[in-house]
C-alpha cells in the first residue's frame, strides 16, 4: 500500500538529496505524527533519523504497510550487518584495555620485584666485598644493606606512584576528552534541535500556506461548480422549455392527425353504411322481386291448372254425352 505522495514529502526527498537529514525530518514530522500510510514517507523517515533504533523503528513500520518492501528489507539487514561489526569491535576494544590494564599491572609489579631485586643483588655484592672486613664492619655493612634495602622499596614504591598518578592523569584526560565532546554533542544536538525547530516552523509554514491554498482552490472549486449548476440548470430549463414546446406541437399535431382520422373514418364508415345500405336495398328490391316473378309464376301455373283441370271435366263431360249419346 502506497498513497499519494505530498508536497513536503518532495521537499523531504530534496532535503535527503541534499545532505540535509534535520529538514527532512521537519517536513516527515506531520505525516508521521498523523500516523501516514506512506510508505516513501516511512522511507524518508528511516533515512532521516538520526538514531539506529528510530531508523529501525520507520523500516519495521515499512513492512507493516508493506511485508514484501525490498528496500526495507535491505535496510535491516545493513543494520544488523553494521551492528555485529559493532559488537565485534567493541569487543576487541575491550580486550584490548584489558590486556593494557594488566600490562600496567605487571610491568608495575615487575619494576617493584626488580627494585627489591637490585636491592637484594646490591646486598649481596656488598657482603661478597667486605667479607674481609665482616668482623670489624658486619655492623656498618648491615645497616647500609639495610638502608639500601630501604632506599630500593621507596624507589620502587615512588615508580609505582608515579605510574599510578600517570594513569590518573591519563584518566582525567581522558575524562575531560569525553566531557568536552560531551558538551560538543550537547550544543551540536542544541543546534541540531534549533535547525529542527526552524525547519518545523517552516514545515508549518508551508503547511499553512498549503492549507490557504487549498481553501482558496476549494473556494475556486465551489464558484466553479455553483457557475456550472447554474449554466447547468439554465440549460436544462432551456432544454425542458424546448422539449414541452415540441411536445405540445406534436400534440396538437396528433390531435389534427387524429381529427382527420375520425373524420376519414366517419366519412368511410358513412359511406360503407350507404353502400351496405343500397346493396341492401337492392338485394331487398331483387328478392321482392324475385318473389313477386315467383308468385306470379306459381298464379299463372295454379291458373295453368285450374285449365287443366276445367278442360278434364269438359272433356269427361264431353266423354260423358258422347257415351250418352252412344247408348240412346
Amino acid at each position: 500500500m502506497n498513497a499519494q505522495p505530498s508536497k513536503n514529502l518532495s521537499k523531504a526527498a530534496k532535503a535527503l538529496l541534499d545532505g540535509s537529514r534535520q529538514k527532512s525530518r521537519g517536513f516527515l514530522q506531520t505525516d508521521v505524527e498523523q500516523g501516514s500510510e506512506s510508505v516513501d514517507a516511512w522511507l524518508m523517515q528511516a533515512w532521516s533519523c538520526e538514531s539506529f533504533s528510530e531508523t529501525e523503528e520507520a523500516l519495521y513500520r515499512v513492512l507493516e504497510l508493506d511485508s514484501e518492501n525490498e528496500t526495507a528489507l535491505s535496510g535491516l539487514e545493513w543494520m544488523s550487518g553494521v551492528q555485529e561489526i559493532a559488537a565485534q569491535l567493541d569487543q576487541q576494544e575491550e580486550d584490548s584495555e584489558e590486556s593494557s590494564d594488566d600490562s600496567s599491572v605487571v610491568e608495575t609489579a615487575a619494576a617493584a620485584v626488580a627494585g627489591v631485586a637490585a636491592a637484594g643483588v646490591a646486598a649481596v655484592a656488598s657482603g661478597n666485598d667486605d667479607s674481609s672486613e665482616e668482623d670489624e664492619n658486619e655492623e656498618s655493612s648491615e645497616v647500609e644493606a639495610s638502608d639500601e634495602e630501604t632506599t630500593e622499596e621507596e624507589t620502587a614504591e615512588e615508580v609505582v606512584a608515579e605510574e599510578s598518578d600517570s594513569e590518573e592523569e591519563t584518566e582525567d584526560e581522558e575524562v575531560v576528552a569525553e566531557s568536552e565532546e560531551a558538551d560538543a554533542d550537547e550544543d551540536e544536538v542544541v543546534s541540531q534541535d534549533e535547525t529542527e525547530e526552524e525547519v518545523v516552523a517552516e514545515a508549518e509554514e508551508e503547511d499553512q500556506e498549503v492549507v490557504a491554498e487549498s481553501d482558496e482552490e476549494e473556494e475556486e472549486t465551489e464558484e466553479a461548480v455553483a457557475e456550472e449548476e447554474e449554466e447547468v440548470v439554465a440549460e436544462t430549463d432551456e432544454e425542458d422549455e424546448t422539449e414541452e414546446d415540441e411536445v405540445v406541437a406534436e400534440s396538437d399535431e396528433e390531435e389534427e392527425e387524429t381529427e382527420e382520422a375520425v373524420a376519414e373514418a366517419e366519412e368511410e364508415t358513412e359511406e360503407a353504411f350507404a353502400e351496405e345500405e343500397e346493396e341492401v336495398v337492392a338485394e331487398t328490391d331483387e328478392e321482392e322481386e324475385t318473389e313477386e316473378d315467383e308468385v306470379v309464376a306459381e298464379e299463372e301455373a295454379d291458373q295453368e291448372v285450374v285449365a287443366e283441370a276445367v278442360e278434364e271435366e269438359e272433356t269427361e263431360e264431353a266423354v260423358a254425352e258422347a257415351e250418352e249419346e252412344t247408348e240412346e
